[in-house]
């Protein structure tokens, strides 16, 4: 989505699925890569949603893909705003997953934004119970208050 006014920027929404032949989760991010990459004129780009990545078996797949979006000046502004380093555990899952009796959290729903946009940044995680328990969602939000000092 193009947004215009005092800052224009396109938001890009992603939902990975790990379709067949697609290169798993960290495949399709790939993928949304290459087209942002295409719209490398239109000005500045948002990155948002279900990445589906990482969890602890897909880690350093998704560290190839956060360096790309790393490279391209972008940051994923919960790890910026948590004063994280990449590959760090996050503290706020997005996902819960319940494997032979036990539940574990992951934080596999992102926001990648212009670096000097997240100076500043506020960024909200859903709590699990409003979110997931409820019944609401299978994922708890993340939400970014950002200055685009335009």
């Amino acid at each position: 989505m193009r947004v215009s006014g005092p800052a224009c920027f396109t938001i890009v929404g992603i939902h990975t699925a790990a379709f067949p032949g697609s290169g798993g989760y960290e495949g399709e991010i790939d993928q949304a890569i290459d087209w942002i990459q295409d719209l490398s004129d239109v000005g500045p780009i948002l990155l948002a949603g279900d990445f589906n990545s990482p969890i602890s078996t897909s880690q350093r797949r998704y560290d190839k893909v956060a360096q790309r979006l790393t490279d391209m000046g972008l940051c994923d502004v919960y790890q910026t705003a948590r004063g994280l380093e990449r590959g760090e555990e996050p503290t706020e899952p997005t996902y819960y997953q319940s494997r032979l009796g036990e539940v574990r959290g992951f934080h596999i729903d992102h926001i990648w934004l212009p670096v000097e946009w997240a100076d500043g940044a506020a960024v909200h995680v859903g709590d699990h119970d409003t979110w997931i328990a409820s019944g609401l969602s299978d994922h708890a939000p993340v939400v970014a208050d950002v200055h685009i000092g335009y």
